[in-house]
């Protein structure tokens, strides 16, 4: 298993070699992806309160159909409690904090993986491709094949 700053020095060294338009993005997303395999989560210390447990479930079930709407019930909390807990602790709404993730994964399979922009947006738990480059265009700037581009 990976640590998180075994992910971080991946990054970084993958990047100082040759820095992209997507710099800073990369490194964040990158980042963030090794937290949707679970494997960098899980190394890092958190009390365990009902909010970090929340949002390890929310990592775990990045590729799954859920929703702010199934999140609460499988916590028995309210919609608007879970939210506004997400909220406070990551900075994001559940809406942000799920598309960051997932686009945090997509990003890391971008690097990574041979697979096409189509086989991108379901492994990144993506209903459809369109909504994928929507989601990306929107948190990066670009979409995904001028990313791809960008570091290649």
């Amino acid at each position: 298993e990976k640590t998180t700053l075994e992910y971080m020095k991946k990054a970084t060294d993958k990047y100082s070699e040759n820095p992209g338009p997507f710099y800073e993005k990369s490194l964040l997303y990158l980042f963030l992806a090794g937290f949707t395999d679970g494997n960098a989560f899980t190394q890092m210390s958190f009390d365990l309160s009902n909010t970090s447990r929340i949002i390890e479930y929310i990592y775990e079930n990045v590729q799954k159909g859920i929703s702010l709407k199934s999140v609460a019930s499988e916590f028995s909390v309210s919609e608007a409690d879970l939210n506004e807990s997400i909220l406070k602790y990551t900075g994001f709404g559940f809406k942000d904090f799920f598309d960051n993730m997932r686009i945090g994964r997509a990003i890391n399979l971008l690097h990574y993986e041979e697979l096409n922009i189509t086989e991108i947006a379901y492994e990144s738990g993506f209903e459809t491709p369109r909504t994928f480059n929507r989601t990306f265009l929107r948190i990066m700037g670009c979409n995904p094949s001028q990313y791809r581009k960008g570091f290649r």
